[in-house]
């Protein structure tokens, strides 16, 4: 509902920073369709990277999201021409293409503190006026990082989100 309400107003490209096995991708890749947009999906589609775990993550959560591959991904998806897949840990497989990109809409569901500050603070920078970004997890408890990279990044840029009663706690940053 947000991200085809922002996409029928704001120029600029859809991204979703933590893919997993593409659900909701698919319905970002559908409205970036409908208004033809660029889609860009990133994620290791293999689980967390180690060098990005957070200190006191139990073993489920180390090895959560494992059970998924592009290939899973991408028949979920669908083969939208401008679906682009960018598989690796962020920001590593940021492409000059991507760094040239403006954002209307980005989801940001990669749960732990580094690719959430890392995502912040590439595509804040890229978002255009009436821009949102979401980002999952935000007051749930079960990512402490989410959070924790949401309100560094908000205190040191003088920004505020609104928080969504979603299942998941989501937090939205848009750009005036």
């Amino acid at each position: 509902m947000n991200a085809k309400h922002v996409l029928s107003r704001v120029d600029g490209a859809v991204a979703e920073l933590g893919v997993y096995k593409g659900h909701m991708s698919a319905v970002f890749s559908h409205y970036a369709e409908h208004f033809e947009r660029r889609m860009y999906m990133v994620d290791t589609f293999s689980g967390f990277s180690s060098e990005q775990l957070e200190e006191n993550l139990d073993e489920g959560k180390i090895f959560a999201f494992r059970d998924t591959n592009v290939e899973h991904a991408k028949e979920v998806i669908g083969n939208y021409y401008n679906n682009h897949w960018l598989v690796g840990t962020f920001p590593g497989v940021v492409t000059p293409e991507l760094s040239a990109e403006n954002f209307a809409f980005v989801s940001l569901d990669c749960d732990l503190y580094e690719p959430i500050k890392a995502g912040l603070e590439f595509f804040y920078p890229r978002l255009n006026a009436g821009g949102m970004i979401f980002v999952h997890d935000y007051s749930s408890g079960h990512w402490p990082g989410a959070k924790r990279a949401v309100d560094e990044f908000s205190e040191k840029n003088r920004l505020h989100g609104v928080l969504l009663p979603d299942k998941s706690d989501s937090l939205v940053i848009s750009k005036n």
